[in-house]
């Protein structure tokens, strides 16, 4: 072929390959939350999105999607390890049928404990363990620290709450889990399974004289209208919610890309955490606005009714199908 024809096509070929590459599309990764677009997850979602696609919105976008209009929580950790989505905030409440050592943070060692004390946990090799469960079990990343929700709580409703002694014989809605049922039998309570949609309407016609919940919740549920009227900050638990990334993307993706995701979250961790704090703060003044009576146990107190419902702890850990070993680690962490 004459050398004057073959130059102009190389030409064309090669502007033709420039011309694709500058018009590629960012990937998109798309995050999944339950919650509504004023909670204070959601928030830190979204600023993060922010973040990430102004480090490298040439490569990726990311998008938040609220309110479950993707995945509601129950089906976000299936939805993750088949790729469904890309990546999701997953309550630790959420996490237990599919990795049971993260029960462990539920049991009867960890009741009363304070936000200090379970960040150390988390943070620790406690909370290596368990993202290493969580990565293997769900096919997917724990992109980083988690983000604490806050503390739950017991409330009461038909029936007021303000001593360990009052917690005797009340019938208090439990969201489900083992790990909850046997706290509250061992406070001698009466733990009730009943889903959010009919919680308002149970403590309304007194199957229920209380439940178990956060302030955030209570106040954005406006559960004084529900006649909830106490609140025992007993610090039933503490909630966080962990940052998984679906496999599917990340087993793919540019590694500058890994690096911007994971130091970004990494970099706002420590904000969202005490954001959701002061979030919690916020949702019980507007709660006391509401004549919300609260009661703060005794430490001492506390620190003894622990020890009295962690006899049986052992057999628990075993019927939750959770790690001896874990459970150990975390009593040497926080005794």
């Amino acid at each position: 072929m004459n050398v004057r024809i073959i130059r102009p096509l190389i030409a064309a070929c090669l502007l033709t390959v420039s011309a694709g590459f500058a018009s590629a599309e960012p990937v998109t990764f798309r995050i999944s939350t339950e919650n509504n677009a004023n909670h204070v997850n959601t928030k830190f979602l979204k600023s993060f999105a922010e973040k990430v696609n102004a480090a490298a919105g040439d490569k990726i976008h990311v998008e938040v999607s609220d309110s479950g209009q993707l995945y509601k929580g129950r089906d976000v950790p299936r939805a993750l390890r088949q790729g469904s989505v890309e990546m999701a905030a997953v309550g630790t409440w959420q996490l237990g049928s599919v990795a049971p050592d993260v029960d462990l943070l539920f049991i009867p060692s960890l009741y009363g404990r304070s936000s200090d004390a379970m960040n150390k946990l988390v943070d620790g090799e406690v909370g290596d363990s368990l993202d290493a469960e969580i990565s293997g079990n769900l096919n997917s990343q724990v992109l980083g620290r988690w983000i604490g929700f806050g503390e739950a709580l017991t409330f009461g409703a038909g029936r007021a709450v303000a001593s360990f002694d009052d917690l005797k014989g009340m019938k208090v809605r439990i969201p489900g889990g083992l790990a909850n049922t046997e706290r509250y039998k061992g406070l001698g309570a009466v733990p009730t399974v009943v889903p959010w949609p009919d919680t308002q309407l149970a403590l309304q016609q007194g199957t229920v004289d209380g439940l178990l919940t956060t302030y955030e919740t209570a106040a954005s549920g406006k559960l004084w209208e529900s006649g909830v009227k106490t609140a025992f900050e007993d610090n039933q638990y503490f909630g966080y919610f962990v940052p998984i990334v679906s496999n599917a993307f990340w087993d793919k993706a540019d590694p500058d890309v890994k690096k911007v995701l994971a130091d970004t979250w990494d970099s706002m961790v420590d904000q969202g955490r005490a954001d959701a704090a002061l979030s919690q703060s916020e949702a019980s003044k507007t709660l006391i606005q509401k004549a919300l009576k609260v009661t703060v146990p005794d430490p001492a107190k506390l620190s003894e009714i622990r020890a009295g419902m962690v006899a049986n702890e052992a057999a628990l850990v075993k019927e939750l199908s959770a790690s001896p070993e874990l459970y150990e680690k975390i009593k040497a962490t926080v005794d």
